[in-house]
């Protein structure tokens, strides 16, 4: 189940930030296209081949993410003539970093990084009773504590057209192979979950480590912003689980991965993030078989392994969060629309709901963050300064662990500062127009 190292010992463990600086770079650019070139993908299909056709073309012609949608809105013979493809490794501090990336991306990237924060750290890997290696917490840890901070070892565009003479192997071997040769034995050791014989080891290992990152694309035909994926060394190896008490996010500034918790952990406890979007996959079915789709494991996590009938309910649960956020803001908008004559507890009743079907599941992400501002929106209209401090405060440890800096200051103000909120006291307001009744 799990996807890290098959390492033993806190001693042996690698580590992102090397002790010794390598002043010079190990690999130079290595470049898929000329600068005059422009051509379409290898023997591309057109509409007269059959769906098994397309499938076998691709396995072989394109290299697609594991995401199906988003490989579908991608417009592979627009991308097969806009893409220009590098390999380059690009130093950040100490480390270097082996990257497939467009050339325009490239051009994207800062060139003076900015230093990256300072994390807890409080967690060491040692073994699970049934899932391999596992990070644990070496002690109590608040929500929202930024826990670990890391470099990438890879980067890698999401889809590639193989118009450019390699193959899906070459292209994952020499992305492998440009690594820094002092961590490139901990990169092999990363665990494997594919099935046997369905690709070549290093396939195989970016598969099943790699994590979906966001970094700057530009807006242009067949624009390669349909996503990148990365290899963390050491984030990569934290176990799956459905109800996660951390969640990562890649800051393109400093050019590293940032771990936050969404709760407070207990000494002991294990740390856990979702491999998937827990939002489309309501139901433990559903992402048990997306799970064994793309990992190859069943999911033996807190959630998944309850009885039938509390599994039952779990789903329902997740299924009013999904049905909930759809459209979350449409209780209050038609309150502050029809000028506060419905019931403002009513809106709050309804993300209090929501928050708490939320919490019962261990679910943290982005919905979340939208309920919770706009019951501290709810409370502001009411003037009610202890109801606005508590959700406003939540709302910012959100934003806290996805380093929306700026955001969780402006926050800290109207925590400080209530009435500064621009919706404070908009209830009465309304009750005092002229006009309502």
């Amino acid at each position: 189940m799990r996807r890290g190292f098959l390492l033993h010992g806190g001693d042996n463990l690698y580590s992102p930030y090397p002790r010794t600086r390598n002043k010079k770079i190990e690999h130079n650019d290595y470049r898929l296209f000329n600068d005059a070139d422009v051509r379409a993908p290898l023997h591309f299909p057109d509409a007269s081949y059959t769906v098994k056709e397309l499938k076998d073309w691709g396995k072989t012609s394109v290299r697609l993410a594991d995401d199906p949608v988003m490989s579908s809105r991608v417009n592979l013979r627009d991308l097969g003539l806009n893409q220009r493809l590098v390999f380059h490794n690009i130093r950040v501090g100490t480390t270097e970093v082996s990257t497939l990336l467009d050339s325009a991306v490239l051009n994207l990237i800062p060139t003076r990084l900015s230093p990256p924060a300072t994390p807890l750290g409080a967690f060491e890997f040692r073994q699970t009773h049934n899932k391999g290696m596992g990070a644990f917490a070496t002690q109590n840890i608040r929500a929202a504590a930024l826990l670990h901070v890391e470099i990438p070892a890879t980067i890698i565009q999401n889809t590639l057209v193989l118009n450019f003479g390699l193959t899906r192997a070459d292209v994952y071997r020499k992305l492998i192979e440009r690594v820094p040769k002092t961590t490139l034995t901990a990169l092999l050791s990363l665990h494997n979950s594919q099935p046997p014989d369905t690709c070549d080891l290093e396939e195989a290992i970016l598969r099943s480590n790699s994590l979906g990152i966001d970094i700057p694309a530009p807006a242009v035909p067949a624009s390669v912003a349909m996503g990148h994926s990365a290899l963390f060394l050491q984030a990569s190896r934290l176990n799956h689980s459905c109800s996660p008490n951390v969640v990562h996010h890649f800051d393109p500034q400093s050019f590293t991965l940032t771990v936050h918790t969404t709760r407070a952990i207990a000494k002991g406890e294990e740390i856990v993030y979702s491999y998937i979007d827990l939002a489309s996959t309501p139901t433990r079915d559903a992402r048990r078989s997306l799970l064994r789709e793309r990992y190859n494991f069943e999911c033996v996590c807190d959630r998944c392994v309850l009885p039938d009938e509390a599994v039952h309910e779990s789903d329902m649960r997740r299924e009013r969060i999904r049905e909930t956020t759809r459209d979350v803001t449409s209780p209050f908008q038609a309150w502050y629309r029809n000028d506060g004559q419905d019931d403002l507890q009513k809106v709050i009743e309804f993300h209090l709901a929501a928050v708490e079907d939320m919490q019962i599941e261990g679910l943290a992400h982005h919905p979340y963050f939208l309920h919770v501002s706009l019951l501290a929106t709810c409370f502001a209209a009411l003037e009610d300064i202890r109801g606005f401090r508590s959700w406003m405060g939540k709302a910012r440890d959100v934003a806290l662990g996805n380093l929306a800096s700026d955001l969780a200051l402006d926050m800290l103000r109207y925590i400080v500062y209530p009435e500064t909120f621009p919706g404070w006291g908009s209830a009465r307001r309304i009750r005092n127009r002229p006009w309502a009744v």
